[in-house]
């Protein structure tokens, strides 16, 4: 893998107010993210090698999802659908609860990789007519970024095997004990094997106020 980093040209220093709410900055690779600085310059994104062949690039959410399967993701603020308007997000500062646990089995010869994610959060999105004091609130909060990462979690592992067939995160090292000697492994391809996986993802996200505030 390679890491991008991008120079913004005229065409992506546009208005903020052009910007759509669902182009949350997730979803654009370097280059691409329509930031407005003095520089123009960015960090953002992954080159995707099968062997020794370029065959794509992460986006800034592709790129948190893979910290996260891999066991290597701090913190975050990412944009989630608001449970109480469909026409606004919400924000939110995650960061890791426990280590993910993941398995690997073969179910005749085809790989079925689970992925069980826990994830704390800090609601930053305040609204005065929302009361994020109460749990019930937070619950809601918590299942609706739990729907939204297993979403865009889900929708990265298919595209990293069905199109990319690369195994970036190391799903192989769960399954090569399976195999009694390195021969054994090395027949087994599993980097073209990867390309039949099917996956689990389960995500528990604990959602709290991240602002203390009173309703007057």
């Amino acid at each position: 893998m390679l890491y991008f980093g991008g120079i913004n040209d005229e065409n992506t220093h546009i208005a903020q107010s052009r910007i759509d709410s669902a182009d949350v900055e997730g979803s654009y690779k370097a280059g691409e993210t329509p930031i407005q600085t003095n520089t123009g310059v960015e960090n953002m994104g992954l080159a995707v090698f099968n062997n020794d062949k370029l065959v794509g690039e992460l986006t800034g959410m592709e790129c948190l999802c893979h910290l996260i399967l891999i066991n290597e993701f701090e913190t975050a603020t990412i944009s989630i659908p608001n449970p109480y308007d469909s026409n606004s997000i919400m924000n939110l500062f995650i960061h890791t609860k426990k280590n993910p646990k993941i398995s690997v089995k073969l179910l005749n010869d085809t790989p079925f990789i689970e992925c069980n994610i826990f994830l704390s959060a800090d609601i930053q999105s305040l609204d005065e007519n929302y009361d994020f004091s109460k749990q019930e609130s937070l619950d809601m909060v918590s299942k609706y970024a739990n729907a939204y990462l297993e979403k865009t979690i889900s929708a990265y592992l298919y595209k990293m095997s069905k199109e990319y067939n690369a195994d970036i995160d190391n799903f192989g090292k769960y399954v090569i004990n399976n195999y009694s000697t390195w021969d054994k492994w090395i027949e087994s391809d599993w980097l073209y094997n990867f390309k039949n996986s099917f996956f689990s993802v389960h995500v528990n996200t604990n959602v709290q106020n991240g602002q203390l505030y009173t309703k007057i």
